[in-house]
Protein backbone atom coordinates (compact mmCIF):
# COMPACT_ATOMS: atom_id res chain seq x y z
CA UNK A 1 0.00 0.00 0.00
CA UNK A 2 1.18 3.49 -0.93
CA UNK A 3 1.38 6.23 1.55
CA UNK A 4 3.04 8.23 -1.57
CA UNK A 5 0.71 11.84 0.17
CA UNK A 6 1.44 11.51 3.62
CA UNK A 7 2.86 14.55 4.58
CA UNK A 8 5.50 15.46 7.88
CA UNK A 9 3.38 17.37 10.50
CA UNK A 10 5.73 17.20 13.52
CA UNK A 11 9.34 15.81 14.08
CA UNK A 12 11.33 16.46 17.01
CA UNK A 13 14.26 14.71 18.94
CA UNK A 14 12.14 11.73 19.80
CA UNK A 15 8.62 11.42 17.82
CA UNK A 16 8.25 11.87 14.10
CA UNK A 17 4.08 12.33 12.85
CA UNK A 18 2.90 12.35 9.21
CA UNK A 19 -0.30 13.10 7.96
CA UNK A 20 -2.28 11.32 4.79
CA UNK A 21 -4.96 12.96 4.43
CA UNK A 22 -5.94 10.96 1.85
CA UNK A 23 -6.44 7.68 4.04
CA UNK A 24 -7.20 9.87 6.95
CA UNK A 25 -4.47 8.34 8.58
CA UNK A 26 -1.78 9.13 11.14
CA UNK A 27 1.81 7.97 11.11
CA UNK A 28 4.09 7.93 14.72
CA UNK A 29 7.55 6.34 14.49
CA UNK A 30 10.08 6.91 17.30
CA UNK A 31 13.04 8.63 15.82
CA UNK A 32 16.15 6.81 18.61
CA UNK A 33 16.17 3.95 21.02
CA UNK A 34 16.82 5.90 23.55
CA UNK A 35 14.52 5.30 26.64
CA UNK A 36 12.55 8.56 27.29
CA UNK A 37 11.84 9.84 30.79
CA UNK A 38 8.15 9.97 32.15
CA UNK A 39 8.26 13.92 31.29
CA UNK A 40 9.85 13.14 27.84
CA UNK A 41 7.06 10.70 26.51
CA UNK A 42 4.39 12.14 27.80
CA UNK A 43 5.09 15.65 26.32
CA UNK A 44 5.53 13.77 22.85
CA UNK A 45 2.08 12.13 23.10
CA UNK A 46 0.12 15.30 24.47
CA UNK A 47 1.66 16.83 21.08
CA UNK A 48 0.28 14.11 19.26
CA UNK A 49 -2.72 14.30 21.01
CA UNK A 50 -3.60 18.02 20.00
CA UNK A 51 -2.54 17.12 16.33
CA UNK A 52 -5.02 14.39 16.24
CA UNK A 53 -7.84 16.95 17.79
CA UNK A 54 -6.85 19.00 14.90
CA UNK A 55 -6.52 16.65 12.02
CA UNK A 56 -9.10 13.92 13.06
CA UNK A 57 -7.36 11.02 11.51
CA UNK A 58 -9.73 7.72 11.41
CA UNK A 59 -6.45 5.48 11.87
CA UNK A 60 -3.53 5.43 14.05
CA UNK A 61 -0.30 3.83 12.81
CA UNK A 62 2.40 2.98 15.53
CA UNK A 63 6.05 2.39 14.53
CA UNK A 64 7.94 0.82 16.86
CA UNK A 65 11.37 -0.33 15.51
CA UNK A 66 12.95 1.63 17.68
CA UNK A 67 10.62 1.98 21.09
CA UNK A 68 12.59 1.12 24.06
CA UNK A 69 10.67 2.82 26.81
CA UNK A 70 9.37 0.78 29.41
CA UNK A 71 5.75 1.86 30.49
CA UNK A 72 4.44 1.09 33.90
CA UNK A 73 0.76 0.84 34.68
CA UNK A 74 0.19 4.18 36.10
CA UNK A 75 1.56 5.57 32.52
CA UNK A 76 -0.97 3.66 30.97
CA UNK A 77 -3.09 4.92 32.78
CA UNK A 78 -2.84 8.37 32.35
CA UNK A 79 -1.97 7.65 28.38
CA UNK A 80 -6.01 6.23 28.42
CA UNK A 81 -7.08 9.45 30.31
CA UNK A 82 -5.05 12.12 28.36
CA UNK A 83 -4.84 10.38 24.77
CA UNK A 84 -6.88 7.43 24.41
CA UNK A 85 -10.33 8.85 25.58
CA UNK A 86 -9.50 12.37 23.81
CA UNK A 87 -8.87 10.61 20.55
CA UNK A 88 -11.66 8.24 20.40
CA UNK A 89 -14.15 11.10 20.88
CA UNK A 90 -12.56 12.94 17.94
CA UNK A 91 -12.95 10.20 15.62
CA UNK A 92 -10.28 7.30 16.15
CA UNK A 93 -12.06 4.16 14.31
CA UNK A 94 -8.38 2.26 14.34
CA UNK A 95 -5.25 2.13 15.99
CA UNK A 96 -2.60 -0.57 15.16
CA UNK A 97 1.26 -1.30 16.72
CA UNK A 98 4.16 -2.63 14.66
CA UNK A 99 6.48 -4.54 17.29
CA UNK A 100 9.93 -3.52 17.60
CA UNK A 101 13.23 -4.73 18.87
CA UNK A 102 12.58 -4.18 22.20
CA UNK A 103 9.85 -7.08 22.61
CA UNK A 104 9.35 -6.14 26.40
CA UNK A 105 8.66 -2.75 26.04
CA UNK A 106 6.33 -3.77 23.28
CA UNK A 107 4.92 -6.88 25.87
CA UNK A 108 4.06 -4.23 28.48
CA UNK A 109 1.74 -2.61 25.33
CA UNK A 110 0.16 -5.75 24.94
CA UNK A 111 -0.15 -6.70 28.20
CA UNK A 112 -2.41 -3.24 29.22
CA UNK A 113 -4.45 -3.77 26.50
CA UNK A 114 -4.95 -7.80 27.01
CA UNK A 115 -5.46 -7.10 30.68
CA UNK A 116 -6.78 -3.60 31.13
CA UNK A 117 -10.50 -1.95 30.60
CA UNK A 118 -9.33 0.02 27.44
CA UNK A 119 -11.80 2.85 25.62
CA UNK A 120 -9.31 1.43 22.12
CA UNK A 121 -8.65 -2.30 20.73
CA UNK A 122 -5.51 -2.33 18.96
CA UNK A 123 -3.91 -4.62 17.34
CA UNK A 124 -0.30 -5.33 17.08
CA UNK A 125 1.48 -6.68 13.56
CA UNK A 126 5.05 -7.91 12.55
CA UNK A 127 4.79 -5.40 9.15
CA UNK A 128 3.21 -2.16 8.40
CA UNK A 129 1.74 -3.58 5.41
CA UNK A 130 -0.24 -5.88 6.91
CA UNK A 131 -1.88 -2.98 9.70
CA UNK A 132 -2.68 -0.72 7.05
CA UNK A 133 -4.53 -3.76 5.21
CA UNK A 134 -6.05 -3.96 8.55
CA UNK A 135 -6.91 -0.45 9.19
CA UNK A 136 -7.90 0.60 5.46
CA UNK A 137 -8.82 -2.51 3.64
CA UNK A 138 -10.27 -4.47 6.25
CA UNK A 139 -8.15 -7.22 5.20
CA UNK A 140 -7.81 -9.69 8.60
CA UNK A 141 -4.53 -11.72 8.56
CA UNK A 142 -4.82 -15.27 8.07
CA UNK A 143 -3.86 -16.85 11.47
CA UNK A 144 -2.21 -19.78 10.72
CA UNK A 145 -1.35 -22.77 13.31
CA UNK A 146 0.60 -20.51 16.32
CA UNK A 147 2.34 -24.27 17.09
CA UNK A 148 4.38 -24.19 14.08
CA UNK A 149 7.35 -22.33 14.52
CA UNK A 150 11.05 -22.87 15.55
CA UNK A 151 13.23 -21.71 18.59
CA UNK A 152 17.14 -21.55 17.33
CA UNK A 153 19.71 -21.24 19.44
CA UNK A 154 22.24 -18.75 18.56
CA UNK A 155 24.94 -19.32 21.02
CA UNK A 156 26.14 -16.73 23.52
CA UNK A 157 27.10 -13.26 23.87
CA UNK A 158 30.87 -11.55 24.83
CA UNK A 159 28.84 -10.86 27.89
CA UNK A 160 28.14 -14.68 28.65
CA UNK A 161 23.93 -14.28 27.38
CA UNK A 162 22.06 -17.46 25.61
CA UNK A 163 20.72 -15.60 22.40
CA UNK A 164 17.49 -17.79 21.09
CA UNK A 165 15.52 -17.07 17.79
CA UNK A 166 11.71 -18.17 17.33
CA UNK A 167 10.58 -18.26 13.56
CA UNK A 168 7.18 -18.26 12.81
CA UNK A 169 4.59 -17.07 10.55
CA UNK A 170 3.95 -13.22 10.64
CA UNK A 171 0.30 -13.60 10.78
CA UNK A 172 0.77 -15.52 14.70
CA UNK A 173 2.11 -11.81 15.93
CA UNK A 174 -0.70 -11.22 18.32
CA UNK A 175 -0.76 -15.09 19.19
CA UNK A 176 3.24 -15.00 19.83
CA UNK A 177 2.63 -12.08 22.23
CA UNK A 178 0.21 -13.27 24.00
CA UNK A 179 2.28 -16.24 24.79
CA UNK A 180 4.96 -14.27 25.93
CA UNK A 181 2.80 -11.90 28.02
CA UNK A 182 1.12 -14.87 29.81
CA UNK A 183 4.66 -16.82 30.21
CA UNK A 184 6.01 -13.16 31.78
CA UNK A 185 2.90 -12.78 33.51
CA UNK A 186 3.36 -16.70 35.48
CA UNK A 187 7.19 -15.73 35.82
CA UNK A 188 6.78 -12.46 38.00
CA UNK A 189 3.98 -14.58 39.99
CA UNK A 190 6.17 -17.32 40.32
CA UNK A 191 8.82 -14.99 41.52
CA UNK A 192 6.34 -12.87 43.55
CA UNK A 193 4.49 -16.13 45.16
CA UNK A 194 8.16 -18.55 45.80
CA UNK A 195 8.05 -17.81 49.68
CA UNK A 196 4.42 -18.89 50.48
CA UNK A 197 4.23 -21.55 48.54
CA UNK A 198 6.76 -23.29 49.67
CA UNK A 199 5.80 -22.35 53.46
CA UNK A 200 3.15 -25.49 52.62
CA UNK A 201 3.67 -28.26 54.58
CA UNK A 202 3.66 -31.54 52.40
CA UNK A 203 0.26 -32.70 53.02
CA UNK A 204 -0.89 -29.04 52.70
CA UNK A 205 0.90 -29.11 48.77
CA UNK A 206 -1.31 -32.25 48.20
CA UNK A 207 -4.77 -31.23 49.05
CA UNK A 208 -4.07 -27.96 47.05
CA UNK A 209 -3.21 -29.55 43.91
CA UNK A 210 -5.96 -32.13 43.90
CA UNK A 211 -8.38 -28.98 44.76
CA UNK A 212 -6.43 -27.16 42.27
CA UNK A 213 -7.71 -29.82 39.76
CA UNK A 214 -10.83 -29.88 40.47
CA UNK A 215 -10.98 -32.57 42.61
CA UNK A 216 -13.71 -32.66 45.65
CA UNK A 217 -12.95 -32.88 49.55
CA UNK A 218 -15.14 -36.20 49.44
CA UNK A 219 -13.08 -37.49 46.62
CA UNK A 220 -9.42 -36.19 48.53
CA UNK A 221 -10.55 -37.36 51.60
CA UNK A 222 -10.61 -40.51 49.84
CA UNK A 223 -7.52 -40.42 47.58
CA UNK A 224 -5.84 -39.06 50.57
CA UNK A 225 -7.24 -40.99 53.40
CA UNK A 226 -8.32 -38.26 55.52
CA UNK A 227 -11.61 -37.07 57.30
CA UNK A 228 -13.30 -34.45 55.40
CA UNK A 229 -12.40 -31.99 58.18
CA UNK A 230 -9.37 -32.97 58.31
CA UNK A 231 -9.04 -31.91 54.22
CA UNK A 232 -11.20 -28.76 54.85
CA UNK A 233 -8.75 -27.65 57.61
CA UNK A 234 -5.76 -28.46 55.33
CA UNK A 235 -7.81 -26.30 53.05
CA UNK A 236 -8.68 -23.59 55.19
CA UNK A 237 -4.68 -23.15 55.66
CA UNK A 238 -3.64 -23.55 52.57
CA UNK A 239 -5.74 -20.31 51.56
CA UNK A 240 -4.98 -18.40 54.57
CA UNK A 241 -1.05 -18.73 53.73
CA UNK A 242 -1.28 -18.54 49.70
CA UNK A 243 -4.05 -15.06 50.26
CA UNK A 244 -6.02 -17.12 47.64
CA UNK A 245 -9.17 -15.31 47.39
CA UNK A 246 -10.95 -16.43 44.39
CA UNK A 247 -10.64 -19.15 41.81
CA UNK A 248 -8.38 -16.86 39.70
CA UNK A 249 -5.78 -16.72 42.75
CA UNK A 250 -6.05 -20.79 41.97
CA UNK A 251 -5.57 -20.67 38.35
CA UNK A 252 -2.81 -18.10 38.63
CA UNK A 253 -0.85 -20.82 41.05
CA UNK A 254 -1.77 -23.96 39.34
CA UNK A 255 -0.16 -22.44 36.26
CA UNK A 256 3.08 -21.08 37.57
CA UNK A 257 3.54 -24.07 39.81
CA UNK A 258 2.46 -26.36 37.37
CA UNK A 259 0.23 -28.46 39.73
Amino acid sequence: MQLENAVEIYNSEHLNIKFDKNQELFIQEWNHNKELSTEEFRTELLVFKDLFSLHRPKYVLWLQEDFTTKLSLEDHLWIEEKVNVVCLSHGLEKCAFVIGKDLLAQMQVFKFFEEEQSCIEPRHFSGMEEALGWMIKNDEPVIENAKDFEIKFNGKTAEGKSQYTIETSSSNTEAVLKSFNNILSENTFLKNNSERYFSLTNREKQVFQLYANEVGIKKISEELFLSELTVRTHWRNVKKKLSIKSHADIANYKNAFNL
